[in-house]
C-alpha cells in the first residue's frame, strides 16, 4: 500500500491509508508524527486497550518519517496521513480537517492516556456535548521511574493554574476547533498557546483537568535534552518584537544573556572577575524571582528549580540566536 506525501512522489496532496472511518465517532485522536517509532506503539496500544465504552477514531498525521512510523500506525488500524511541508500546527490542522469525530483529543506521538484518563473520559466528552464552549486536557504527567529533570522541573507543572492547554493533550469540540480557526499553521512553535489565545477572546474557557491523566515518555533525561527541547521551543518567542513582548521567558532570557555576555565584556577588558561574579548575582536573581513565582503556584523543590532556571534561561537564549541565523538563511535565498 502507497504511502503518498507532498515531496513530490505524487501529483496528489495528501493520501489516506486505512479506511476504518466511522460516520458514528465519537472521539477522533489526532497525533502527529515524526520519526515515533520508539513511543507511538505505546500511545496507540494504551488507546486500543483502554478505550472500549466510546466509538474513536485514530488519524496519524507524519511529517514524512523515515523511520517505521507509518507501518506502525497503519497496523494499528490508524487512518494515516503523510504530509512533510506542515509544521506541527499544519499537522494537527489536516488530522482535523479529515476527522469525523464530534469531539477532537489531539495527542503527542509520545503522550500516553492512562486508566484515569479513561474513567473520566466519558464524563468529560458528555460535558463538551452540554456545553462545547470548553477546551480542556491536562498537563503531562512523568513516566514511573523519573529522572532528576523530570520529576524536579516537569512533575510541578502538573499542578500549574493553566493559561492555555497544550496542544500535545487538547481536547475540543469540532465546531468550535473550526469555529475558532485551529492553529495557526505558520508558527514553529506556540501554536497551542496562540490558539488558546484566540479561544479566550471568543469567551471559551480553558480548563486543566488533572483528572484526565496522561503520560510524556518523551521528557528529556538530561541537561542536553533538555537545553535542545528549550532552545526549540523559545524559537517562536523571536519571531517578531509583538511575539518577544508577549513572552516573560523571552525578556528575561534576553537580560540573563545581556548581563552574561556585559560581565564577560567587562572582564575581559579591565581584567577583573568582579564582573563576572557581578553578571552571575543579577542573572541568579532572574532564576530566583522565577523561581518564587513559580512557587505561589505549586510546590517544588526550590534549589532544584533554581539551578534549572540558569539553565532555562540559556537555553532560551539560544533561540534567539537559532532564530536570527534561520531569518538570516531565509533572506540570502
Amino acid at each position: 500500500m502507497e504511502i503518498v506525501s507532498k515531496s513530490g512522489i505524487s501529483q496528489k496532496r495528501e493520501t489516506h491509508i486505512g479506511n476504518n472511518m466511522k460516520q458514528t465517532t465519537t472521539i477522533s485522536f489526532i497525533i502527529p508524527t515524526y520519526n515515533e517509532e520508539l513511543f507511538l506503539p505505546k500511545v496507540l496500544s494504551s488507546i486500543k486497550q483502554l478505550v472500549s465504552n466510546i466509538v474513536y477514531e485514530i488519524i496519524v498525521v507524519d511529517n514524512g518519517s523515515t523511520d517505521a512510523t507509518t507501518r506502525i500506525a497503519q497496523e494499528c488500524g490508524a487512518k494515516v496521513i503523510v504530509d512533510s511541508s506542515k509544521t506541527i500546527a499544519g499537522l494537527r490542522n489536516l488530522g482535523a480537517r479529515y476527522a469525523v469525530g464530534k469531539v477532537l483529543v489531539f495527542l503527542d506521538g509520545d503522550v500516553i492516556i492512562t486508566h484515569e484518563w479513561v474513567e473520566n473520559i466519558f464524563k468529560v466528552v458528555t460535558s463538551i456535548e452540554h456545553n462545547n464552549q470548553i477546551i480542556t486536557g491536562s498537563r503531562y504527567g512523568i513516566v514511573t521511574n523519573p529522572g532528576w529533570i523530570e520529576k524536579h522541573w516537569f512533575l510541578p507543572m502538573t499542578h500549574e493554574k493553566a493559561r492555555y492547554i497544550n496542544g500535545g493533550h487538547l481536547i475540543v469540540d469540532r465546531d468550535v476547533f473550526n469555529e475558532i480557526g485551529g492553529f495557526t499553521d505558520s508558527l514553529i512553535t506556540g501554536e497551542d498557546w496562540e490558539f488558546c489565545m484566540r479561544a479566550k477572546q471568543k469567551g471559551m474557557v480553558i480548563f486543566n483537568n488533572p483528572d484526565l491523566r496522561v503520560i510524556h515518555e518523551g521528557y528529556p533525561k538530561n541537561l542536553r535534552q533538555f537545553i535542545r527541547r528549550e532552545k526549540w521551543l523559545g524559537i517562536q518567542d523571536f519571531y517578531n518584537i509583538s511575539t518577544f513582548l508577549k513572552s516573560r521567558p523571552a525578556i528575561f532570557a534576553s537580560l540573563y544573556w545581556f548581563s552574561g555576555i556585559l560581565g564577560i565584556f567587562l572582564f575581559l577588558y579591565y581584567k577583573s572577575v568582579i564582573y563576572i561574579i557581578i553578571a552571575f548575582i543579577i542573572n541568579s536573581i532572574f532564576c530566583i524571582f522565577a523561581t518564587l513565582n513559580k512557587k505561589t503556584q505549586f510546590p517544588l523543590n526550590v534549589i532544584y528549580y533554581f539551578l534549572l532556571y540558569h539553565v532555562y534561561f540559556f537555553a532560551r537564549g539560544l533561540s534567539l540566536i537559532d532564530s536570527l541565523l534561520q531569518k538570516h538563511t531565509r533572506s540570502g535565498k
